[in-house]
């Protein structure tokens, strides 16, 4: 028969370290309130606040695996799947590869660096440590499995909640003193980043530090459902592709999804453009008589299908045409998601808001200017000062969630307004 975890024990090594250990019950009751089962679980945090987030477990295998480690000694890196050992100093960090490719496809995720090596897999996997080389004088640098201890500490992240027993692969750094949490991160990434670039440049395996979003759920389960009404419009077929394939693209890969939309709406800039445009000569005395075809043919041919004016009016064009504000406003408005996210006094990623409430403003406007502001944020990735890059993979790429949901809505519908009956 089993014995029960040690929790004593579990407190005694966690207060000595700085932490605090509380239990985390959860109750399941019946449609009637009556209590039917319990789960017992524990919560290991920082006495002082020292990082956010929670070790948790959820077992009484879970507080044995801890008990069998020194993972008291080690704190999270935030941001990283990553932690680091204040007594010790050492850095482990979460990697991540091609997962469809082969390179995390096989049966061990490090199986095609190790043959690249030459190198043969050790009876205790635990053990398997791929040296990178550093200068004289730096940190010892190498690459192998999860220790338990960062299995452990792992599941602080957002992203992970249980212990997993999976093969995963980590970068090591050892060596390097840090005073805190904050230069452990800056030591990470400098020689971490340093590594994997070496590594990619001589075995072309493509590897990189697992980064975590914050973790949120959004559930909407009082939206109606819509009936198949009868296929009736044929979109064209180019922007057809680019909307289906931003359509299967992962929900974590935010980033590619939102430009694989925002794609979509682009294939229709010059159009729209073009016929605001020629709508505009139509109020021109001087071209009354001129035929439809022909301004649109002028119009066309000198702009050359680049569109008229700046990307950001192109877009509001398409916008305008489509969905005008009204409109624009009830798609808002009907889905409780977007409604609570456009309505925050202060928008994420880009400093553009939508003023939604007021039945005045300029919807397609606004949309636009902030979708584009967004789009630019993303594409370019340039070095200039007091600018703050985005990175697809950091935590902010979760604040795309609602822009691209409205984004994907808008390309939808414009792929429907342009298209031909059947």
């Amino acid at each position: 028969m089993r014995s029960e975890p040690d929790i004593g024990e579990l407190e005694r090594r966690c207060l000595a370290a700085g932490l605090v250990v509380e239990d985390a019950t959860t109750e399941f009751e019946d449609y009637e309130g009556r209590l039917i089962r319990q789960h017992h679980g524990w919560h290991v945090s920082s006495q002082t606040e020292e990082f956010p987030g929670s070790v948790h477990l959820h077992h009484d295998e879970d507080v044995d695996l801890a008990l069998s480690t020194q993972f008291e000694r080690f704190r999270p890196i935030q941001g990283y799947e990553a932690m680091w050992s204040p007594s010790t100093g050492r850095i482990e960090a979460e990697l991540i590869g091609r997962e469809r490719s082969g390179v995390f496809g096989n049966k061990h995720p490090l199986e095609s660096l190790v043959r690249h090596q030459g190198m043969r897999f050790p009876d205790n996997l635990s053990d398997l440590c791929i040296p990178i080389p550093t200068p004289p004088g730096g940190p010892t640098i190498s690459l192998g499995y999860a220790s338990p201890e960062l299995r452990i500490w792992r599941t602080t992240s957002p992203a992970a909640h249980h212990i997993s027993d999976a093969l995963l692969p980590v970068l090591r750094i050892d060596g390097l003193p840090a005073q805190s949490l904050a230069e452990a991160l800056k030591q990470l990434e400098e020689w971490g980043h340093a590594a994997l670039l070496e590594l990619d440049r001589g075995t072309r395996i493509p590897l990189r530090l697992r980064t975590h979003y914050p973790f949120r759920v959004h559930l909407h389960l009082a939206r109606p459902r819509a009936a198949l009404d009868v296929a009736s419009r044929s979109p064209e077929p180019t922007p057809a592709r680019l909307y289906f394939h931003a359509r299967q693209i992962d929900s974590g890969n935010a980033s590619a999804r939102f430009l694989g939309y925002y794609q979509v709406l682009e294939y229709y800039f010059p159009r729209y453009s073009v016929e605001m445009e020629v709508n505009r000569l139509r109020g021109e005395p001087e071209l009354a008589g001129v035929p439809e075809d022909v301004l649109i043919d002028v119009v066309r041919h000198t702009h050359r299908g680049r569109g008229i004016g700046r990307e950001v009016m192109q877009f509001e064009h398409v916008l305008a045409a489509v969905t005008p504000s009204d409109e624009l406003r009830t798609i808002i408005q009907s889905d409780p998601l977007l409604a609570e996210f456009y309505a925050q006094a202060t928008l994420p990623l880009v400093n553009k808001q939508v003023s939604v409430s007021n039945p005045q403003s300029n919807l397609p406007r606004q949309v636009a200017e902030r979708l584009h502001k967004i789009r630019c944020r993303i594409v370019h990735t340039k070095e200039e000062h007091g600018s703050e890059v985005f990175v697809p993979f950091a935590a902010e790429a979760a604040d795309l969630y609602a822009d691209t949901r409205l984004l994907g809505e808008l390309a939808r519908r414009v792929l429907i307004a342009a298209g031909r009956d059947l």
